[in-house]
């Protein structure tokens, strides 16, 4: 049975229509952050060559915000955890919308059942996943989920990539960043103070990308003796470790969406391979990522100003805190000889 007995789907086959015929197109997004981040070079490189269409992204509750601030999209809709009903909801309303044409970022069953069975007629995902017989364009990939491999997406539509990367889109409001000097403040940093963002926790799923707390308690240390930066730990779980008084843990205290704003103020960030790591280099802030278990090629920080340190091997206490604080050291000399020569201009 059909979710929606009242609202019957297109009858016309567009499953491979050319791309610019198509006016309505879903967003199947990734559930992590990273993940988002990874599908806004796509969503660029369609906003700019089909600029009359209109963007939904279909994206977890956390997400909405962010996916919203790139600008380059038209709604965003909550794709629900929970209830049958709750997903029968959304079943309805992608189907009401008659949409054109669907881009599966996620390979899953559930979002290619939404995709299919709303009568969306294009479909474009990757041949990898056990559901690609859901698609009319399954498109070959190589790895982990990248921003490369969702380029590829683009392909059988015609389309070709305007922006390599996810730097720059994303950006925080106004209100978000006065919510986050507000904290800050409250914590004994002003506005003109210099911060440094540690991001030591990743996902529940891989925790074998997470760092020593040792080390990151020595680089905490490191850093306030030997810069004018105060270092903020962020993350999704407050009271992770205790890193000393002069450290400002903001850890499970701020919305996706003040990270940002964190972020686009800081002068460098630190952390493991995560979707705070990825946050950091859209927003600009330059990167000291930690690499274990994972490669930077394929899920690294994007832009310039940045700093990889890889184990030497997988297991991530093959880092040590010397390491980290002489690539922080690095970054904070090229900003200093950046603003001493645009200051002599």
């Amino acid at each position: 049975l059909l979710p929606c007995a009242d609202s019957t789907p297109p009858t016309i086959d567009r499953s491979h229509a050319d791309a610019r015929e198509c006016t309505r197109v879903a967003l199947f997004h990734m559930n992590q952050l990273g993940d988002l981040l990874f599908s806004l070079p796509v969503i660029r490189a369609i906003r700019d060559q089909l600029p009359s269409a209109r963007l939904i992204s279909i994206v977890r509750p956390d997400h909405v915000e962010l996916a919203m601030s790139s600008g380059l999209i038209d709604q965003a809709i909550v794709r629900p955890f929970q209830t049958w009903k709750e997903k029968l909801d959304l079943l309805r309303e992608l189907r009401a919308r008659r949409l054109d044409m669907a881009i599966e970022f996620s390979g899953s069953y559930e979002t290619a059942f939404y995709a299919r069975v709303t009568g969306i007629p294009r479909r474009v995902g990757f041949a990898d996943s056990n559901f690609a017989w859901l698609l009319t364009d399954p498109v070959a990939k190589v790895g982990p989920s990248s921003v490369a491999n969702n380029l590829l997406l683009l392909r059988p539509l015609g389309l070709t990539a305007t922006k390599q990367d996810y730097v720059g889109l994303i950006t925080a409001r106004p209100t978000d960043r006065e919510s986050i000097d507000r904290k800050l403040r409250e914590r004994g940093v002003g506005v003109t103070g210099r911060i440094v963002v540690l991001a030591p926790e990743a996902s529940r799923f891989k925790r074998d990308k997470e760092w020593t707390l040792q080390g990151w308690r020595d680089v905490a240390v490191g850093l306030q003796s030997s810069s004018d930066l105060t270092p903020v730990v962020v993350g999704a779980t407050a009271g992770l470790c205790d890193y000393g008084p002069s450290v400002v843990d903001l850890s499970g205290r701020t919305t996706v969406m003040e990270l940002v704003a964190l972020l686009q103020r800081a002068a460098v960030f630190v952390g493991i391979d995560s979707g705070a790591m990825h946050v950091a280099a859209a927003a600009g802030c330059p990167v000291v990522g930690m690499f274990g278990p994972t490669d930077p090629q394929h899920t690294g920080p994007m832009g310039a100003h940045n700093a990889v340190i890889r184990s030497g091997s997988r297991v991530m206490s093959g880092i040590s805190p010397e390491e980290v604080l002489a690539a922080v050291r690095g970054i904070l000399a090229s900003q200093s000889s950046a603003a001493a020569v645009g200051g002599s201009k």
